[in-house]
């Protein structure tokens, strides 16, 4: 597996990176892209070798550590030298399980346990946020279900509308019932396929083909519906509707 960091594009622009001085910011990079980062967001690593890598010596290391933990943006163990990076999970998060394997083999790793409990409880909020919107999305699908449930009912009666208007005696298919469907998610009633389904009969071409293209799938059609809905019949001389 290729190792990588990813750094958003939106990093040099985020008000919290403005703020920080050029020295700050080449080391806020070093945390987040260093060869001992790891997929969990914790890793060991002494101060002597931050001082090799950057070329700043311990003395700096320790003020510029400080000062992101002061900001909250770390926690670093003197004890374990391990460094806990905050918002590490919301710009490298996978749902591969690859990814997540290194995850768990990287907590199993970390010494200091505060880390852990430090890094995931930050964490919570998010992970609560989202657990809401799946909650969220889990109730508009079972609305969803709904209202396929009623525009299924729907369906029937609209057939026997149909069937009543033309003196036909169809009994629908799958791709009327998709059609009729869809129109009751745009906001159509059964209202508006029995007006249709009336109007659509008044029509003379229709009359004199005796309702033979006035099917459940025509009339379910977006336009058909549109169209029947609001047509208005022409009074012929003679003729009575």
């Amino acid at each position: 597996m290729a190792i990588f960091r990813k750094i958003h594009v939106s990093f040099w622009s985020d008000s919290f990176i403005s703020e920080l001085t050029p020295e700050q910011k080449y080391f806020f990079i070093y945390l987040l892209t260093n060869e001992k980062t790891t997929q969990c967001g914790i890793y060991e690593i002494t101060k002597r070798q931050m001082s090799f890598d950057t070329g700043y010596n311990t003395e700096t290391i320790s003020k510029l550590l400080r000062i992101f933990i002061d900001y909250g943006k770390i926690r670093y163990s003197e004890s374990t030298n391990e460094v806990a990076i905050k918002n590490w999970h919301k710009y490298n998060e996978s749902s591969s399980s690859k990814v997540q394997s290194c995850v768990n083999k990287g907590l199993d790793n970390v010494k200091d346990k505060g880390l852990i409990e430090y890094l995931y409880s930050i964490d919570t909020l998010p992970q609560e946020e989202e657990e809401e919107e799946e909650e969220e999305e889990e109730e508009e699908e079972e609305e969803e279900e709904k209202k396929k449930i009623k525009a299924a009912g729907g369906y029937e009666e609209f057939i026997s509308i149909v069937n009543g208007a033309t003196s036909k005696n169809y009994k629908g298919c799958s791709k009327s019932k998709k059609q009729f469907s869809s129109r009751i998610k745009e906001g159509r009633t059964i209202n508006d396929f029995k007006l249709a389904a009336e109007n659509s009969v008044k029509d003379p071409y229709h009359r004199e083909n005796n309702f033979r293209y006035l099917t459940p799938e025509f009339l379910t059609r977006a336009d058909k519906l549109d169209k029947f809905c609001q047509f208005q019949p022409i009074k012929q001389k003679g003729t009575v509707y």
